[in-house]
């Protein structure tokens, strides 16, 4: 996993690199600036036209750095200073006089993004922008977007310009990059809200010597599956991997159970039963043969208790209906239950209109993951209106309790003290069911796992990587649940 930080948390690493390990500043601009170099070099070979827009801070100096390491590459480049230099720092004008003297043509003249070029190098702001962009810069991000309406490819140095590294929004005008190489560690607003959109391909590239950086935030990758799915024990049996119940399903929806419960037993389940209606059950036992089904109402206290005895873990509220999720919510015999309970869907909409479920599950020694989509997310919550906020999801996560998995492009998972950020999956995923398929992802993990936390961003990443490999085989297009249920199962083979 990569770290993510925050705009204070990138000044606190380059503030002990440079006081603390006593690497020069300098160094670490040259080495940004390399990064950056060889990554435009990739995009558009030797020999093409490029024009470097920097400003007059450290992001500048990178891009000025990376100019010289272009001109190297026998790239006709030409760099445009948007900045004022009266104000520029210290190491932004020791790059300019560097480039002077290597005879780089540097210019003021900002009709030089009139041109044509076949690169664009987006240097003018960094990380440290807290407010709108105005005058020469949002001329140059105007400049910069239009480059690129003709065709010409933006790479951004660190962050595109005018994007707020914290919040993922853009502060007035800002630059829709091609690819964005990113210097040292991930920024918030890079994965949240609209910070995708600007950065496009985004690349990591180290640029110092500590590889732990400050706080608790994650990008889960999917190479990083593999150390979230607990080894089979080869000895074990069936009770060994879990027995789930899945209080899923409703006459008009038998496809959630379905879906839900083929989940499980496709990522390692040992045993699965679902409860629900007796209408449900001749197609669910047809669907999954290999799942139990016990047709009972959930008012039903005695035989309801039963099965919470015999599972280990819970999924509820897929397909259940908002008002036979109030009442299973608010029944003894659920609230006795004292395993993990995934919480999705109806009984999510229940919660927003009654807590009182999640301060019952505060207690010590219990586990609770809530998977709500953004609709689900602002009902519970009262955010409408607002928006993405890690800080949030983990702020709620420790108010109530639980694991908080808040679904959208970049899915958010916190305990209440980590986070993990999930970028993998595609637009084929946002599709009928999806959902289920990681309620019974959830389930599968948490009876397997000790760390129930980690266990909840494993699902979500093993859900996303499912989607990708149905995206590989079928297309976007041709996404469906089901075959996000194929895909994570491969994703499974794939680590053993």
């Amino acid at each position: 996993m990569k770290q993510v930080v925050t705009a204070a948390g990138m000044r606190e690493y380059e503030g002990r690199l440079i006081n603390e390990y006593g690497v020069d500043s300098l160094l670490l601009m040259e080495r940004a600036a390399l990064a950056l170099a060889e990554e435009a070099l990739k995009s558009i070979g030797g020999k093409k036209r490029a024009l470097v827009v920097c400003g007059g801070g450290n992001n500048g100096g990178d891009g000025l750095a990376a100019a010289r390491f272009l001109a190297e590459s026998d790239v006709a480049l030409t760099v445009l200073i948007a900045g004022d230099m009266a104000k520029a720092s210290d190491a932004c004008r020791k790059q300019v006089d560097i480039a002077e003297k290597m005879g780089i043509r540097i210019s003021t003249d900002t009709k030089l993004l009139e041109e044509d070029y076949e690169l664009c190098i987006d240097a003018c702001l960094g990380t440290g922008l807290s407010r709108e962009v105005t005058g020469n810069y949002a001329e140059a991000v105007k400049g910069m977007n239009a480059l690129k309406a003709r065709g010409c490819r933006i790479i951004s140095a660190d962050i595109p310009s005018g994007l707020s590294s914290d919040e993922g929004i853009g502060l007035g005008d800002t630059v829709y990059a091609d690819k964005t190489v990113c210097f040292g560690a991930v920024k918030q607003g890079m994965l949240i809200n609209k910070g995708r959109e600007y950065c496009g391909e985004l690349k990591i590239r180290p640029i110092g010597v500590l590889k732990e950086l400050p706080g608790d935030s994650f990008l889960l990758e999917a190479s990083d599956l593999k150390d979230f799915i607990p080894k089979r024990k080869r000895l074990g049996h069936k009770g060994t991997f879990g027995k789930i119940l899945f209080i899923t399903g409703s006459p008009d929806m038998p496809g959630a159970a379905i879906l839900s419960a083929k989940a499980a037993l496709s990522c390692g389940a040992g045993m699965v039963k679902v409860f629900g209606p007796l209408e449900n059950r001749p197609v669910c036992i047809t669907a999954v043969p290999e799942a139990m089904y016990r047709a009972a109402d959930i008012s039903d206290a005695k035989t309801l208790r039963e099965e919470l005895d015999w599972c280990d873990a819970v999924v509820a509220g897929c397909g259940l209906g908002k008002e036979r999720a109030a009442g299973l919510l608010k029944s003894e015999a659920f609230r006795s239950f004292e395993g993990p309970v995934v919480l999705d869907a109806d009984c999510l909409n229940a919660l927003s209109d009654d807590k009182s479920y999640l301060e019952y599950r505060k207690k010590p020694g219990l586990f609770t993951v809530l998977t709500p989509h953004p609709a689900e997310y602002s009902r519970l919550f009262g955010t409408e209106g607002k928006l993405q906020s890690p800080e949030e999801v983990r702020s709620f996560a420790a108010e109530y309790g639980a694991v908080i998995a808040a679904k959208s492009a970049t899915t958010i998972v916190s305990d209440g003290q980590k986070l993990w950020f999930n970028t993998c999956g595609n637009d084929g995923m946002a599709t009928a069911g999806s959902g289920d398929v990681l309620a019974g992802i959830m389930g599968a993990l948490l009876t397997v796992s000790e760390d129930k936390s980690r266990a909840a961003a494993g699902a979500v990443l093993l859900h996303a990587c499912g989607g990708d490999k149905a995206a590989e085989r079928l297309g976007r297009h041709g996404v469906t649940a089901a075959e996000i249920i194929k895909g994570a199962a491969q994703c499974l083979k794939e680590t053993e």
